[in-house]
Protein backbone atom coordinates (compact mmCIF):
# COMPACT_ATOMS: atom_id res chain seq x y z
CA UNK A 1 0.00 0.00 0.00
CA UNK A 2 1.70 3.17 -1.23
CA UNK A 3 -1.04 5.61 -0.18
CA UNK A 4 -0.16 8.70 1.84
CA UNK A 5 -1.72 11.99 2.89
CA UNK A 6 -0.67 15.61 3.31
CA UNK A 7 -1.43 17.82 6.29
CA UNK A 8 -2.97 20.91 4.71
CA UNK A 9 -4.32 22.82 7.69
CA UNK A 10 -4.35 22.53 11.46
CA UNK A 11 -6.40 24.03 14.27
CA UNK A 12 -4.81 27.38 15.13
CA UNK A 13 -5.57 26.92 18.85
CA UNK A 14 -3.67 23.65 19.35
CA UNK A 15 -1.17 23.54 22.21
CA UNK A 16 0.40 20.23 21.12
CA UNK A 17 0.33 18.52 17.75
CA UNK A 18 0.86 14.84 17.01
CA UNK A 19 1.01 14.31 13.27
CA UNK A 20 -0.26 10.86 12.30
CA UNK A 21 1.90 8.21 10.71
CA UNK A 22 1.22 7.90 7.00
CA UNK A 23 1.55 11.63 6.48
CA UNK A 24 4.33 12.46 4.03
CA UNK A 25 4.05 16.24 3.65
CA UNK A 26 3.26 19.14 5.97
CA UNK A 27 1.69 21.64 3.62
CA UNK A 28 1.98 25.32 2.80
CA UNK A 29 1.13 27.42 5.90
CA UNK A 30 -0.37 24.39 7.63
CA UNK A 31 -0.29 26.08 11.04
CA UNK A 32 -1.06 29.60 9.81
CA UNK A 33 -3.50 31.02 7.27
CA UNK A 34 -3.19 31.93 3.61
CA UNK A 35 -4.01 35.57 4.24
CA UNK A 36 -1.80 35.96 7.35
CA UNK A 37 -4.88 36.64 9.45
CA UNK A 38 -4.24 33.73 11.84
CA UNK A 39 -1.19 32.23 13.49
CA UNK A 40 -0.90 29.57 16.14
CA UNK A 41 0.50 31.33 19.18
CA UNK A 42 -0.34 28.52 21.62
CA UNK A 43 1.46 25.54 20.09
CA UNK A 44 4.35 24.57 22.40
CA UNK A 45 5.43 21.22 20.97
CA UNK A 46 4.98 19.19 17.83
CA UNK A 47 5.81 15.57 17.09
CA UNK A 48 6.87 15.14 13.48
CA UNK A 49 6.92 11.38 12.85
CA UNK A 50 9.32 9.30 10.81
CA UNK A 51 8.03 9.12 7.25
CA UNK A 52 7.59 12.86 6.76
CA UNK A 53 9.46 13.90 3.60
CA UNK A 54 8.83 17.63 3.37
CA UNK A 55 7.83 20.59 5.53
CA UNK A 56 6.23 23.23 3.32
CA UNK A 57 6.57 26.97 2.86
CA UNK A 58 5.81 28.89 6.11
CA UNK A 59 4.31 25.74 7.65
CA UNK A 60 5.05 26.77 11.25
CA UNK A 61 5.63 30.48 10.70
CA UNK A 62 4.89 32.61 13.77
CA UNK A 63 4.22 29.66 16.07
CA UNK A 64 5.65 31.91 18.74
CA UNK A 65 5.22 29.50 21.69
CA UNK A 66 6.88 26.54 19.97
CA UNK A 67 9.89 25.60 22.09
CA UNK A 68 11.13 22.33 20.61
CA UNK A 69 10.91 20.43 17.34
CA UNK A 70 12.50 17.09 16.50
CA UNK A 71 12.93 16.62 12.77
CA UNK A 72 12.65 13.01 11.53
CA UNK A 73 15.50 11.23 9.80
CA UNK A 74 13.29 10.76 6.71
CA UNK A 75 12.98 14.51 6.10
CA UNK A 76 14.31 15.59 2.69
CA UNK A 77 13.25 19.24 2.38
CA UNK A 78 12.28 22.26 4.52
CA UNK A 79 10.52 25.08 2.70
CA UNK A 80 11.19 28.80 2.79
CA UNK A 81 10.42 30.46 6.15
CA UNK A 82 9.02 27.18 7.47
CA UNK A 83 9.92 28.09 11.07
CA UNK A 84 10.43 31.84 10.78
CA UNK A 85 9.37 33.95 13.77
CA UNK A 86 9.19 30.92 16.06
CA UNK A 87 10.52 33.15 18.79
CA UNK A 88 10.53 30.50 21.57
CA UNK A 89 12.42 27.84 19.61
CA UNK A 90 15.81 27.27 21.26
CA UNK A 91 17.61 24.62 19.19
CA UNK A 92 17.39 22.63 15.99
CA UNK A 93 19.18 19.58 14.61
CA UNK A 94 19.19 18.91 10.87
CA UNK A 95 18.73 15.19 10.10
CA UNK A 96 21.03 13.02 8.02
CA UNK A 97 19.11 12.87 4.74
CA UNK A 98 18.00 16.49 4.38
CA UNK A 99 18.75 17.71 0.85
CA UNK A 100 17.12 21.14 0.67
CA UNK A 101 16.69 24.07 3.05
CA UNK A 102 14.70 27.08 1.85
CA UNK A 103 15.77 30.66 2.45
CA UNK A 104 15.06 32.38 5.78
CA UNK A 105 13.91 29.04 7.22
CA UNK A 106 14.69 30.06 10.81
CA UNK A 107 14.75 33.84 10.44
CA UNK A 108 13.62 35.95 13.41
CA UNK A 109 13.87 32.95 15.76
CA UNK A 110 15.25 35.20 18.46
CA UNK A 111 15.71 32.45 21.09
CA UNK A 112 17.41 29.99 18.73
CA UNK A 113 20.99 29.61 19.98
CA UNK A 114 21.95 26.07 18.98
CA UNK A 115 22.02 24.79 15.40
CA UNK A 116 23.60 21.46 14.45
CA UNK A 117 23.64 19.03 11.53
CA UNK A 118 23.72 15.24 11.82
CA UNK A 119 27.27 14.04 11.16
CA UNK A 120 26.00 11.58 8.52
CA UNK A 121 24.47 14.31 6.35
CA UNK A 122 26.50 14.65 3.12
CA UNK A 123 24.70 17.78 1.89
CA UNK A 124 25.01 20.09 4.89
CA UNK A 125 27.26 20.43 7.94
CA UNK A 126 27.79 22.57 11.03
CA UNK A 127 31.59 22.30 11.07
CA UNK A 128 33.77 23.48 13.94
CA UNK A 129 30.81 24.39 16.15
CA UNK A 130 29.94 27.33 13.90
CA UNK A 131 26.30 27.24 15.04
CA UNK A 132 25.12 27.53 11.44
CA UNK A 133 24.12 25.34 8.51
CA UNK A 134 26.65 25.11 5.68
CA UNK A 135 26.17 23.65 2.22
CA UNK A 136 29.13 21.30 2.21
CA UNK A 137 29.97 21.08 -1.50
CA UNK A 138 30.10 24.84 -2.07
CA UNK A 139 31.21 26.06 1.40
CA UNK A 140 28.13 28.30 1.49
CA UNK A 141 26.63 29.45 4.77
CA UNK A 142 22.90 28.89 4.31
CA UNK A 143 21.07 29.39 7.61
CA UNK A 144 22.15 31.05 10.84
CA UNK A 145 20.97 31.70 14.38
CA UNK A 146 22.06 33.86 17.31
CA UNK A 147 25.79 33.35 17.82
CA UNK A 148 26.53 31.94 14.36
CA UNK A 149 30.02 32.57 13.01
CA UNK A 150 31.34 32.73 9.45
CA UNK A 151 34.37 30.45 9.34
CA UNK A 152 37.46 31.11 7.23
CA UNK A 153 36.50 28.14 5.02
CA UNK A 154 33.29 29.85 3.89
CA UNK A 155 33.25 31.14 0.30
CA UNK A 156 29.65 32.31 -0.09
CA UNK A 157 26.89 33.77 2.05
CA UNK A 158 23.55 32.60 0.68
CA UNK A 159 20.40 34.64 0.05
CA UNK A 160 18.70 35.55 3.36
CA UNK A 161 21.40 33.73 5.40
CA UNK A 162 21.41 36.39 8.16
CA UNK A 163 17.92 37.75 7.43
CA UNK A 164 16.69 39.64 10.52
CA UNK A 165 19.66 38.35 12.51
CA UNK A 166 19.41 39.73 16.03
CA UNK A 167 23.08 39.71 17.00
CA UNK A 168 25.27 42.80 17.15
CA UNK A 169 28.40 41.42 15.51
CA UNK A 170 29.25 39.53 12.31
CA UNK A 171 32.77 39.15 10.94
CA UNK A 172 32.99 38.47 7.19
CA UNK A 173 36.40 36.83 6.70
CA UNK A 174 38.69 37.45 3.79
CA UNK A 175 37.99 34.60 1.38
CA UNK A 176 34.25 35.14 1.06
CA UNK A 177 33.61 35.91 -2.63
CA UNK A 178 29.87 36.57 -2.76
CA UNK A 179 27.07 37.86 -0.53
CA UNK A 180 23.60 36.79 -1.55
CA UNK A 181 20.36 38.65 -2.04
CA UNK A 182 19.05 40.21 1.19
CA UNK A 183 21.64 38.23 3.14
CA UNK A 184 21.77 40.77 6.00
CA UNK A 185 18.37 42.37 5.47
CA UNK A 186 16.87 43.93 8.59
CA UNK A 187 19.81 43.24 10.93
CA UNK A 188 18.97 46.27 13.04
CA UNK A 189 21.32 45.46 15.91
CA UNK A 190 24.49 45.03 13.86
CA UNK A 191 27.30 47.43 14.52
CA UNK A 192 29.64 48.45 11.72
CA UNK A 193 30.33 45.77 9.08
CA UNK A 194 33.59 45.21 7.19
CA UNK A 195 33.35 43.85 3.64
CA UNK A 196 36.73 42.31 2.69
CA UNK A 197 38.51 42.73 -0.62
CA UNK A 198 37.85 39.10 -1.57
CA UNK A 199 34.14 39.90 -2.09
CA UNK A 200 33.46 40.23 -5.82
CA UNK A 201 29.66 39.97 -5.90
CA UNK A 202 27.08 41.58 -3.62
CA UNK A 203 23.51 40.83 -4.66
CA UNK A 204 20.41 42.99 -4.48
CA UNK A 205 19.38 44.13 -1.00
CA UNK A 206 22.26 42.38 0.78
CA UNK A 207 22.45 45.12 3.44
CA UNK A 208 19.07 46.73 3.02
CA UNK A 209 17.25 47.84 6.14
CA UNK A 210 20.31 48.49 8.31
CA UNK A 211 20.84 52.17 7.56
CA UNK A 212 22.10 52.94 11.05
CA UNK A 213 25.24 50.91 10.31
CA UNK A 214 28.33 51.95 8.37
CA UNK A 215 29.63 49.33 5.95
CA UNK A 216 33.41 49.52 5.65
CA UNK A 217 34.45 48.35 2.19
CA UNK A 218 37.80 47.41 0.81
CA UNK A 219 38.11 49.63 -2.25
CA UNK A 220 37.65 46.75 -4.67
CA UNK A 221 34.31 45.77 -3.10
CA UNK A 222 32.51 49.10 -2.81
CA UNK A 223 31.26 49.34 -6.39
CA UNK A 224 29.63 45.93 -6.17
CA UNK A 225 28.03 46.97 -2.90
CA UNK A 226 26.40 50.14 -4.11
CA UNK A 227 25.61 49.23 -7.70
CA UNK A 228 23.89 46.11 -6.33
CA UNK A 229 20.98 48.46 -5.49
CA UNK A 230 20.98 47.10 -1.99
CA UNK A 231 22.22 49.85 0.28
CA UNK A 232 22.18 53.58 0.75
CA UNK A 233 25.48 54.57 -0.90
CA UNK A 234 26.21 57.10 1.82
CA UNK A 235 26.62 54.20 4.27
CA UNK A 236 29.46 52.61 2.27
CA UNK A 237 32.84 53.92 3.43
CA UNK A 238 36.16 53.50 1.63
CA UNK A 239 39.68 54.68 2.37
CA UNK A 240 40.38 56.01 -1.12
CA UNK A 241 38.29 58.75 -2.71
CA UNK A 242 39.60 57.83 -6.16
CA UNK A 243 37.43 54.70 -6.35
CA UNK A 244 34.29 56.82 -6.02
CA UNK A 245 34.81 58.84 -9.17
CA UNK A 246 37.04 56.67 -11.36
CA UNK A 247 34.60 54.25 -12.93
CA UNK A 248 31.74 54.69 -15.37
CA UNK A 249 29.47 52.52 -13.20
CA UNK A 250 29.04 55.46 -10.84
CA UNK A 251 26.97 57.24 -13.47
CA UNK A 252 24.21 54.85 -12.39
CA UNK A 253 24.06 56.55 -9.02
CA UNK A 254 21.76 59.41 -9.89
CA UNK A 255 21.12 61.69 -6.96
CA UNK A 256 24.63 61.51 -5.47
CA UNK A 257 26.31 64.84 -5.92
CA UNK A 258 29.55 64.86 -3.94
CA UNK A 259 32.18 62.93 -1.99
CA UNK A 260 32.38 63.55 1.75
CA UNK A 261 35.05 62.78 4.32
CA UNK A 262 34.02 60.75 7.37
CA UNK A 263 36.26 60.05 10.37
CA UNK A 264 35.59 56.87 12.37
CA UNK A 265 37.87 55.90 15.27
CA UNK A 266 40.44 58.44 14.06
CA UNK A 267 40.58 56.88 10.57
CA UNK A 268 39.56 58.93 7.52
CA UNK A 269 37.10 57.43 5.05
CA UNK A 270 35.13 58.70 2.06
CA UNK A 271 31.50 58.26 1.03
CA UNK A 272 29.06 59.45 -1.60
CA UNK A 273 26.48 61.97 -0.45
CA UNK A 274 23.25 63.20 -1.98
CA UNK A 275 19.49 62.90 -1.73
CA UNK A 276 18.79 59.49 -3.24
CA UNK A 277 18.89 56.07 -1.62
CA UNK A 278 20.28 53.71 -4.20
CA UNK A 279 17.61 51.07 -3.56
CA UNK A 280 14.83 53.54 -4.34
CA UNK A 281 16.57 55.34 -7.21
Amino acid sequence: NNSYFMLLSADKTLTTANIQSGCKFIGYRAFSSDDYSEYNTTLTSVTIPEGILEIGFEAFRRCSSLTHVTLPSTLLAIGQQAFSNCTSLTEINIPKDLRYIGSATFSSCTSLTKMTVDSQNTNYDSRDNCNAIIETATNTIVVTCEGSSILSSIKRIKNHAFFAYNGNSVIIPNGVVSIGRMAFYGCDNLTNIIVPSSVKTICYGAFMGIDKTYIFCEDSAVQSLVVSNGVNASKALVKSSAILDSDVSWTLLTGYTDIETVTVDDVQYYRLVGQADIYTA
